[in-house]
């Protein structure tokens, strides 16, 4: 008995079966698309200056590597942060431990300049 070629066409039959009733599930729904472009606010802790971020970017590596428009940098060896558009913690955190090619900067900054600098990313390049 062809049991075999049997169960696999059942086993087939249902696949295309669970794949048609996802794509009409998906392709039917109302989804508003205003909620994909409502504005999302940038948290910036108080003790945080942009303003002073600006300084430490430009002057402590960060330009050479990285286009910010704001920054007046065009770098290349690292992200475009204007495209990348990184959170605050985002980049305090890879300030602070570097990764897939950049250094640690948390011996070489203070605390302080580390805030103010992913600050000043968070803030100019348009983060979500």
């Amino acid at each position: 008995m062809p049991v075999l070629p049997i169960a696999g066409g059942i086993l087939f039959s249902v696949l295309i079966g669970v794949w048609y009733t996802s794509a009409v599930w998906l392709y039917t729904r109302d989804t508003p698309a205003a909620a994909a472009s409502a504005p999302a606010t940038v948290v910036i802790p108080a003790n945080a200056h942009a303003a002073d971020g600006k300084s430490v970017f430009v002057n402590d590596a960060c330009a050479t590597c990285h286009t910010l428009k704001a920054a007046g940098a065009s770098g290349q060896i690292g992200p475009n942060l204007d495209d990348l558009h990184p959170g605050y913690a985002q980049v305090k955190a890879k300030v602070e431990s570097g990764g897939r090619g950049m250094p640690s900067f948390a011996q070489k900054l203070t605390e302080q300049e580390i805030r103010d600098v992913a600050a000043f990313v968070a803030t100019s390049s348009g983060s979500p």
